[in-house]
């Protein structure tokens, strides 16, 4: 059975992919985000060409340590 292309594999919500919908690499949400370092996803049942949601990013970021600026509080 093949990945719903829509969903994160994290948490089965929409991933939000530009990609996917059509549209230009560059207008996805994914190229204003920080991402962990790759080595925190090995342990994940994921592969570098599955999206994630931004929800998911954002919490791993935050486990990580490592937020992008635009997850900072102000």
């Amino acid at each position: 059975m093949k990945q719903n292309e829509l969903e994160c594999p994290l948490c089965a919500e929409d991933n939000a992919c530009a990609v996917v919908s059509g549209q230009k690499v560059s207008d996805c949400w994914c190229h204003q985000q920080t991402f962990s370092d790759r080595r925190h996803f090995a342990h994940l049942s994921i592969n570098e060409h599955q999206c994630l949601c931004q929800a998911c990013v954002k919490q791993m970021n935050k486990s990580e340590g490592n937020n992008s600026d635009t997850d900072k509080e102000s």
